[in-house]
């Protein structure tokens, strides 16, 4: 995973001229839990990352291979497979078996 993604995603925000709030108004997203990941305090989930890309004028499939979510040498016609977590019932863009957020805790 790219550690460099709250500070890209922090450069688009200012560079789309909005504030945490607004971001927060348009995202759905609470605006502290987007500071955090933009100061890299958090990685964000699958779903949290569909919220973000339309206000900061990613597509989808961009923001996850910023993310490293996505191999960067995937195509841009690569459809991202959409399911819930069995696990934790997530909205998860990536993988219909399991989410991200739930293999990342199963490993500690």
């Amino acid at each position: 995973m790219n550690n460099n993604l709250g500070v890209i995603l922090k450069a688009r925000r200012k560079e789309k001229g909005l504030t945490l709030m607004q971001l927060s108004s348009l995202s759905g997203l609470n605006y502290a839990h987007i500071g955090h990941i933009e100061r890299g305090e958090r990685f964000p989930k699958g779903s949290t990352l569909m919220k973000l890309a339309d206000p900061l004028g990613f597509s989808e499939f961009e923001l996850c291979k910023l993310a490293g979510f996505i191999s960067q040498d995937a195509d841009e016609e690569m459809e991202i497979p959409k399911g819930k977590c069995p696990l934790c019932g997530e909205l998860n863009p990536l993988d219909v078996i399991r989410c991200i957020y739930c293999s990342e805790n199963m490993r500690r």
